[in-house]
């Protein structure tokens, strides 16, 4: 099982493929469009880069025990549970507005809800890594973000 997290990505890549093929209709695209979803994909990848750095990758890939690592609860993760998800959903924004297509936008909606499905597993199999520690840092630091200015702002100072 020490490899169940990079199989679940492989298997989520190639299942929600072919919801990219269902429709391929094109919305109305423009300059602002293009450029605000070059925005949001440079901000997920930033977002995403910067998670990385914060933890253990082969841990991550599950290539190692996480039990050997410690909880991390600093640098992005202080605002977000999930920054990696949450770098990945803005990418992913922005891929609906890069490409105005119709088929996209399915396609984005069923990710994020596999994201957040995901996440929701990830949190049972955390609380019986971590116990009480996770507990409180699940009643501290929201899922993925919340809207106060202030972990807006502490969100992109992190990152940039």
């Amino acid at each position: 099982m020490a490899y169940y997290r990079l199989f679940y990505s492989i298997i989520a890549l190639l299942s929600l493929i072919p919801l990219y093929s269902l429709v391929d209709f094109s919305l109305r695209k423009s300059s602002w469009t293009l450029i605000g979803g070059i925005i949001m994909a440079v901000i997920g990848l930033s977002i995403m880069f910067k998670s990385f750095r914060d933890i253990d990758t082969a841990a991550f890939l599950g290539l190692k025990k996480e039990k050997e690592n410690p909880m991390i609860i600093s640098g992005l993760y202080r605002y977000s549970r999930h920054p990696m998800y949450l770098g990945g959903i803005f990418i992913l924004l922005g891929m609906i507005l890069f490409s105005s297509s119709a088929s996209v936008a399915i396609f984005v909606g069923m990710t994020i809800l596999y994201i957040v499905i995901g996440g929701y597993f990830e949190e049972l199999k955390l609380k019986d890594l971590y116990g009480e520690n996770y507990r409180r840092y699940q009643s501290q630091t929201p899922f993925l973000i919340n809207y106060r200015w202030s972990n807006l702002i502490g969100i992109f100072k992190e990152v940039f």
